[in-house]
């Protein structure tokens, strides 16, 4: 089982939704920083945030599903993976 500390960092790919307020808010929560990631990115743009902000957990809008896909498939430093909201 993978934990989080402070240290730690989620990015999130969120539209602009009630679900990123609520991702963003418990990353804050539990102690963890995020990284913002912008829903209209290509994939090489959110696929380059996600990997050189040391993000250990990607949490992802439900409507997001496959770009998420993309990116946690390609970032193998990814240990946690979550979906919010609905599609």
């Amino acid at each position: 089982m993978s934990r989080l500390s402070g240290v730690d960092r989620a990015a999130i790919l969120c539209g602009n939704e009630p679900a990123y307020v609520t991702a963003a808010w418990a990353a804050r929560r539990a102690g963890l920083r995020y990284a913002p990631v912008n829903w209209r990115l290509t994939f090489e743009e959110a696929d380059y945030i996600v990997r050189n902000s040391d993000a250990r957990a990607l949490i992802a809008s439900a409507r997001l599903g496959e770009p998420a896909k993309r990116v946690a498939a390609s970032n193998v430093a990814l240990e946690i993976k979550l979906s919010v909201g609905t599609s």
